[in-house]
């Protein structure tokens, strides 16, 4: 049960891998500074650019999401699978109001904290060691 669980956002941070790694592609033929592009002639390279970043920052963020212990998000799921059965009278009442939370998580901004926090150290690791 962990592992089907967890297989959503394991396959959502390998693509974010993936494409940091087009990212650090980019940035090391020069394409790129960062996150902005230097050498904006070029449309091909623009879209590109854009699309690996939407593509990194959706997955990442899938990838968060998904793992937050909040039912009936996956990460609640991993969460009860290496928990003791002694948690597991807790789990099945917090199912109840799992939506309840997610919707208050959502529109209270905790995932905007959430976020804010992920975002910077994942971007920040895909340019780990460039110059």
């Amino acid at each position: 049960n962990f592992w089907v669980s967890a297989a959503g956002a394991i396959s959502n941070f390998i693509i974010a891998i993936i494409t940091g790694f087009g990212i650090r592609l980019l940035h090391t033929f020069g394409i790129t500074t960062g996150l902005s592009l230097q050498n904006a002639d070029s449309p091909l390279a623009t879209g590109a650019f854009e699309l690996l970043l939407t593509f990194f920052i959706l997955n990442v963020s899938l990838g968060v999401f998904n793992l937050l212990p909040i039912p009936p998000l996956d990460g609640s799921k991993v969460l009860a699978s290496i928990l003791p059965e002694s948690f597991e009278s807790g789990f099945e009442a917090l199912e109840k109001f799992g939506f309840l939370i997610l919707f208050v998580a959502v529109f209270t901004g905790v995932l905007g904290v959430i976020f804010n926090f992920v975002m910077p150290i994942a971007i920040s690791l895909v340019f780990i060691g460039a110059s």
